[in-house]
């Protein structure tokens, strides 16, 4: 028995505190829930409205192990026919400062786009990024100043307002 408490004391002396980082407040990924965004697709607005937004706040844990933290933050447009989601993390392991984002435009729970991209150093970037998987949705448009900022295919172009 006495091995047992020897052997759960080193253990548990041995952990170190882990700090984690929140996600930061940038301009590119900020949201609230309930802000309306409104896009312009052949003059006709398109209102979507913030259901979910979640950035990770500050937090720590003990850990004998050499682990990191993943600081991420999601969000959700969504109006009658369309829902975005998108999600941004940055992996502390590997670079610090790069954002790495998932955005998915989807019509109907079959028809869906996913766009996979990363950001440098929060560098000013205006960009188009195409995926011809699927043809409901083969661009999307991101800006280092709004964030996601315009979506579409060959015959339709609806941009943040």
């Amino acid at each position: 028995m006495k091995k047992i408490v020897l052997i759960v004391c080193v253990i548990a002396t041995s952990c170190k505190t882990i700090e984690c980082d929140p996600f930061p407040n940038v301009p590119f990924f900020s949201y609230e829930k309930n802000q309306k965004c409104q896009f312009i697709s052949d003059n006709d607005a398109l209102t979507f409205t913030v259901t979910e937004f979640h950035g990770s706040e500050a937090w720590s844990f003990k850990s004998n192990c050499d682990c990191g933290c993943l600081p991420f933050a999601s969000m959700r447009l969504e109006n009658q026919n369309i829902i975005i989601s998108g999600e941004s993390f940055i992996d502390l392991n590997v670079d610090k400062n790069t954002f790495n984002f998932r955005y998915i435009i989807q019509q109907s729970y079959e028809v869906q786009n996913e766009f996979s991209f990363s950001m440098r150093n929060k560098s000013a970037i205006d960009t188009i990024i195409a995926n011809k998987e699927n043809p409901t949705y083969t661009w999307m448009r991101f800006s280092s100043d709004k964030g996601f900022c315009g979506f579409g295919n060959d015959n339709m172009e609806c941009v943040l307002k």
